[in-house]
């Protein structure tokens, strides 16, 4: 990556204790941009009602397909991150799954 260019990076399960962190870590990195949370039941919540030990104010938001940033995170439980994989590979985004169990 050159220069002072970001990547734009969503976290897909955001709201469990892997996302959490990831977003975390992912807040600090120089290079990252977060564009979005994304969680299943706590969707709607703001990001530090649920941790707020992490500065972060987004609010979590449901995925429903979206493929607006450049990299992935799925911090799913095992076999959800299947289900979003192929259409996110098939957009052409790059995808790293931390196979929650």
């Amino acid at each position: 990556m050159a220069g002072s260019e970001k990547i734009n990076v969503s976290v897909i399960g955001a709201s469990g204790y892997s996302g959490a962190e990831l977003t975390r870590l992912l807040l600090r990195h120089p290079q990252v941009e977060l564009a979005n949370l994304y969680a299943f039941s706590q969707a709607g919540n703001r990001f530090s009602e649920l941790y707020p030990a992490i500065t972060c104010d987004k609010t979590l938001q449901s995925y429903n397909g979206q493929h607006e940033s450049d990299l992935y995170f799925l911090a799913l439980p095992h076999g959800e991150a299947l289900k979003l994989l192929p259409p996110l590979a098939e957009a052409g985004k790059a995808v790293i799954d931390l196979f929650c169990l």
